[in-house]
């Protein structure tokens, strides 16, 4: 049996069960999605029991051996499930939607000595600041991230 400690609370499961969950919530890093999960326990009664479970990129698990009386419920389901959902995560090549799009990253800032408006073009700004982000993109097809125009 395995403890999962997850945002201050913990369950027992089994230890194939937890050898599945951790690398699917690592996989959701990589997809950047979330996944709602029913993973079967047991309580501290030893009696089996149903845990649900919202688990994302940011989510921290952690693994602990420990001795339980308990049995948990048949895990065949379970243990296909999050191998599946793994797989399908960790294959993943979508990018996530970029916070800012080329077109609205532009401002306008006035300096008070001067008395001049300077424009800034944040997609040059954030392109010359982070070449290594962007020197694997295609010239033609543009840097991923969404922004609306290739690299110069």
């Amino acid at each position: 049996m395995r403890r999962i400690t997850y945002i201050g609370a913990s369950f027992l499961t089994t230890a194939a069960v937890a050898d599945a969950l951790l690398p699917l919530v690592a996989a959701l890093g990589i997809s950047q999605t979330t996944e709602t999960l029913d993973i079967p326990a047991v309580d501290t009664a030893g009696k089996p029991i149903t845990v649900k479970l919202v688990v994302g990129p940011r989510s921290e698990l952690i693994s602990i051996p420990e001795e339980s009386p308990g049995k948990v419920a048949d895990t065949t389901a379970t243990l296909a499930y999050l191998r599946a959902r793994t797989y399908t995560h960790s294959h993943s090549h979508s990018q996530p939607e970029p916070f800012i799009r080329h077109e609205t990253a532009a401002a306008t800032a006035f300096d008070a000595d001067s008395g001049c408006e300077f424009d800034f073009d944040w997609y040059e700004i954030v392109t010359a600041s982070y070449p290594d982000v962007f020197r694997f993109h295609s010239r033609t097809a543009g840097p991923s991230f969404g922004f609306g125009r290739p690299l110069e």
